[in-house]
């Protein structure tokens, strides 16, 4: 359904999953990330705001809230135009323990130049813990929005130096 793009439907499958306990708990943890963003940007896309949207409502609000829920709220001001709203939405909830989790996603949202506070912390991250892939790769990201080539590459080389897993899995382009 993701792949066709029938967000609406999705999200009512998504309803009927979470009430049919289709997934363990710790399963349905890392594929929020597969569906909400995707299926709030598509509605956006399609000219549907989230809000309006039955099949939306219609979830439990702690779903509407997940941390998924919310990257897909981010992506979907970014689309909008909104970027400095979106950094500022993204870094009111993101911490460095969900980067791994929102990365395939954070990826692709074009924040553009409305990365200042979002570079500065990764900065922060990286001080207080050096060694962290994620945080290199959103330092990679940050200068790849902002036109930094070489600085974006650079950052890249030593995210995939901490992190191998970035290598195959995402869609940053720095070369």
């Amino acid at each position: 359904l993701r792949d066709s793009q029938m967000w609406q439907l999705l999200l009512d499958n998504i309803q009927t999953s979470l009430q049919q306990k289709w997934f363990s708990r710790e399963q349905w943890q890392q594929l929020r990330f597969a569906f909400y963003p995707y299926a709030l940007q598509g509605l956006a896309q399609q000219g549907h705001a989230e809000t309006e949207a039955a099949s939306w409502q219609s979830l439990p609000a702690k779903e509407r809230k997940s941390t998924a829920a919310q990257l897909g709220q981010v992506w979907v001001l970014a689309l909008q135009g909104q970027t400095a709203a979106a950094e500022q939405k993204l870094l009111s909830w993101l911490t460095l323990d969900q980067v791994a989790s929102v990365w395939p996603v954070l990826c692709q949202i074009p924040l553009g130049t409305s990365v200042v506070q979002l570079r500065k912390q990764a900065q922060q991250w990286l001080k207080e813990q050096g060694n962290h892939g994620y945080g290199y790769a959103v330092l990679a990201y940050c200068a790849q929005q902002e036109g930094e080539t070489e600085v974006a590459r650079q950052a890249w080389q030593k995210a995939i130096s901490y992190q191998t897993a970035l290598k195959s899995s995402t869609r940053l382009a720095i070369t």
